[in-house]
C-alpha cells in the first residue's frame, strides 16, 4: 500500500510539472500581437542669433511582439536632448521568451543588443551585445499588465514596469 501511494505522488508531481511546463509555452490569447507606447518631449531649441530651429527635447518608445509559442521581442528607444545641440540616443533590443503568470509577466532574453550615440561624449558611442548580466536583469524586472479600454473604446493594453502602478497605455498595431 505504500509502494502505490508513493507511486500516485510521483504520479501528482509529473502531472503539476507537465502542466507548469504548458503554461510557461503559451501565452493568453489577449496578449499575443504587437503592441506599442511612445511619448515625444514637446520642448523645441532654437538658435537665438538667427532663429534656425536645432532640435526637439528627446522622446521615447518601446514595442513588444508577443508570440502565441511563447516568444518575444522588445525594442526601446530613448532620445533626449538636455541642452540645444546635444542629443544622446539609446536603442536596444532583446529577444527570448515570455513568462507569463497573475497578471504579471517577465522576459526571459536569450539575446540582446545595445546601441547608443551621444554627439558630445564619444564614449557612449557604441554597438554591442547584451552581456550575460544585462540578459539577466531582463528577468528580474516584471512588468505587470492587464487589457483595458481607451477614450475611444479601443482595445489596449496596459504595461507596468516592476509591476507597479496603473503602467502605460499600450496599442496594438494592426
Amino acid at each position: 500500500m505504500k509502494t502505490r501511494t508513493g507511486l500516485t505522488y510521483i504520479a501528482l508531481a509529473a502531472l503539476s510539472v507537465v502542466a507548469v511546463a504548458k503554461t510557461a509555452d503559451t501565452i493568453p490569447s489577449q496578449m499575443v500581437g504587437e503592441w506599442r507606447w511612445g511619448n515625444i518631449n514637446p520642448t523645441t531649441f532654437y538658435d537665438k542669433s538667427n532663429g534656425a530651429y536645432l532640435g526637439h527635447g528627446g522622446g521615447m518608445s518601446c514595442y513588444f511582439i508577443f508570440r502565441k509559442d511563447g516568444s518575444y521581442k522588445k525594442y526601446f528607444y530613448v532620445e533626449q536632448s538636455p541642452t540645444a545641440g546635444w542629443t544622446t540616443k539609446v536603442f536596444s533590443e532583446s529577444e527570448g521568451k515570455l513568462i507569463v503568470s497573475n497578471g504579471v509577466f517577465t522576459l526571459k532574453a536569450a539575446k540582446g543588443r545595445f546601441i547608443s550615440q551621444d554627439n558630445r561624449v564619444s564614449k557612449y558611442n557604441f554597438d554591442r551585445s547584451m552581456t550575460e548580466d544585462e540578459l539577466k536583469k531582463e528577468a528580474a524586472s516584471p512588468y505587470g499588465w492587464k487589457m483595458s479600454q481607451d477614450s475611444k473604446g479601443r482595445t489596449v493594453m496596459m504595461i507596468a514596469p516592476g509591476a507597479k502602478g496603473e503602467g502605460s497605455q499600450f496599442q496594438q498595431v494592426k
